[in-house]
């Protein structure tokens, strides 16, 4: 448990270090170089931005479920109302499923035997964290934090954002190289700089694309993994929703009760 705790430390510490540095070669770069103030303000705005989304996602609750610890779930049938039905499906005397019939649709939950409560099909359980997380989309081990419905927005505009810092910063090394004001013996410094922050990049634009397109078909990479893609899911109005509604998309209930998406 102590090297787990150690490892996680390390992940956030190295990834908080680039990120710093990455800044501190920003804030230099305009200091030091004759560029527009419409380009520094440009840079200012983007690389306080993805240090402020980073914070939130590491320190925000990504959603979890609250766990029910004080007794173990009543099998009893629960009635809701009058158009609703709970049939439960036990297995070695415990509770696995139930089926919600609410005004002729049915939801399917699973009973999460670590957290002690029915989960759908929105919620998953993750291992690291050790709690079941609305909407969640993965455990990133580099900040130690799942993402889920809270956070997901924080997370994706982190990662725009750092992908044009990136490009600031890739498009700066670029010009030092050819420029006439850099000494010979600092070239091959700046190259594989160049490199290095190239390579950053390409795969920040990677994944700026592939979440993209999971914003496109409203899935979570959870669920890309487990049903697949498909073009017909693809519908741009869902990016539009994603970034100016702020309200969550779900019904968090108590321990034991139904959790219904809306």
């Amino acid at each position: 448990m102590d090297l787990l705790k150690r490892k996680k430390s390390k992940h956030r510490i190295i990834t908080f270090t680039l990120h710093t540095i990455l800044l501190a070669y920003l804030i230099l770069y305009c200091l030091c170089y004759r560029i527009s103030l419409l380009k520094k303000v440009r840079i200012y705005f983007f690389g306080f931005v993805s240090l402020i989304s980073l914070l939130k996602t590491y320190l925000s609750n990504p959603g979890f479920i609250i766990k029910n610890k004080e007794k173990k779930y009543d099998k009893s049938v629960l009635f809701l109302g009058t158009n609703t039905l709970i049939n439960i499906t036990s297995e070695y005397k415990m509770p696995f499923c139930r089926e919600i019939v609410l005004d002729g649709f049915v939801f399917t939950e699973m009973f999460c035997i670590e957290c002690n409560v029915f989960k759908n099909r929105s919620i998953s359980h993750c291992n690291v964290c050790d709690r079941c997380v609305m909407e969640r989309d993965h455990h990133c081990p580099w900040i130690d934090n799942c993402i889920g419905a809270a956070n997901f927005k924080y997370f994706i505009i982190s990662i725009y954002t750092t992908t044009t810092c990136l490009y600031f910063t890739t498009e700066s090394t670029y010009r030092m190289i050819y420029s006439a004001f850099i000494p010979s013996f600092i070239l091959p410094l700046i190259f594989i700089f160049t490199l290095i922050f190239s390579l950053a990049f390409i795969i920040f634009v990677a994944l700026s694309f592939y979440y993209t397109m999971l914003i496109f078909c409203n899935t979570t990479a959870i669920q890309y993994i487990k049903n697949g893609f498909s073009y017909s899911k693809i519908n741009p109005k869902e990016f539009l929703r994603f970034f100016c509604t702020f309200n969550t998309s779900y019904i968090e209930s108590t321990p034991g009760t139904k959790t219904i998406p809306v």
